[in-house]
């Protein structure tokens, strides 16, 4: 039976074919920017300076165990974010191309000098790492392109129709994101004799 569409169920819709086309390459592509980013910091100090860091006792300098951000080069010049907290989906449709944001919740802690601590900000300064951290960024921007572009599509569509069976008819490649429907019968589990047979044994 046709039902009318709401603003849930649209939003619903557009959720899951966003998901379903890209989450699997947008996370990926996370994982890969985490990774540079990882290798970034790792080697962030040179070895004799990281020496010395790993022998200071505890508590003698910062340990940094999460970001507001950590950008590209030396603070001199305008710089390009390259991630802070948030989930990619939800943030995507209001973030610009060259400052969208995601969870950089598995990078390791790390211990710090205090000339290098920033208000929780660090930057990556040496030359290759950036170029990493940019090939990174540059792909991640182009399927937040493509997200983008889904988006409006999708929205453009599921806004069209009025009803289910408008969708259906008109984007029938959309009705696979339909929310179940909480009306539709379910699979039978048990017989009514069965029921009949419990409650005949209840005492009374």
């Amino acid at each position: 039976m046709p039902k009318r569409m709401t603003r849930d169920m649209r939003d619903y819709i557009i959720d899951k074919a966003m998901r379903s086309r890209l989450e699997e390459a947008v996370n990926a592509q996370f994982d890969r920017l985490n990774e540079v980013a990882q290798a970034a910091l790792d080697s962030y100090y040179d070895a004799k300076t990281q020496e010395w860091i790993d022998a200071a006792p505890e508590g003698g300098l910062l340990t940094m165990s999460s970001w507001n951000s950590i950008r590209l080069g030396d603070g001199s010049t305008p710089i390009r974010h390259v991630f802070v907290n948030s989930d990619w989906l939800s943030s995507m449709r209001n973030a610009s191309a060259m400052g969208y944001t995601f969870n950089p919740s598995g990078l390791k802690p790390m211990r710090l000098m205090a000339m290098d601590t920033h208000v929780n900000t660090i930057y990556i300064k040496a030359a290759h790492h950036v170029r990493k951290v940019e090939a990174a960024l540059d792909k991640l921007d182009q399927l937040l392109r493509d997200a983008r572009e889904v988006y409006a599509t999708v929205s453009q569509a599921v806004n069209a129709v009025n009803t289910t069976k408008q969708l259906e008819e008109r984007y029938p490649s959309l009705v696979k994101f339909l929310p179940p429907d909480p009306t539709a019968p379910k699979a039978m589990t048990v017989r009514d004799e069965d029921v009949v047979k419990t409650l005949d044994n209840v005492p009374s």
